[in-house]
């Protein structure tokens, strides 16, 4: 069980340690993620993003995605919507599909 604030320094911080915990036992445990965006301005639109992407297959790229680039959008008080978009399209998503699961 995670729960994961895209935008938390700390939640950045566990992400490579926690990848190679995964590594290791991924055979024996099933892994669930919650969102919890803890205020951070653009700590929820992250979390929609991930869900999108989620929702084609794309949890674990995007996930990761996330937290690799967290230093570029993060703690910034512009949002970061565009940024959001243009990782789904890194990732091949379907944008359209995409968007809209976003916006939900």
């Amino acid at each position: 069980f995670a729960i994961l604030d895209f935008e938390c320094e700390g939640c950045r911080a566990a992400f490579q340690p926690v990848e190679q915990l995964w590594e290791q036992i991924e055979a024996r445990v099933t892994f669930i993620a919650r969102y919890f965006a803890l205020g951070a301005f653009n700590g929820e639109g992250a979390a929609r993003a991930v869900e999108a992407a989620a929702q084609q297959g794309g949890f674990e790229d995007a996930y990761k995605l996330m937290f690799e680039t967290q230093t570029k959008w993060g703690e910034q008080r512009d949002p970061a919507g565009d940024t959001f978009r243009g990782f789904a399209a890194q990732l091949d998503l379907e944008l359209d599909a995409w968007q809209t699961a976003e916006l939900l």
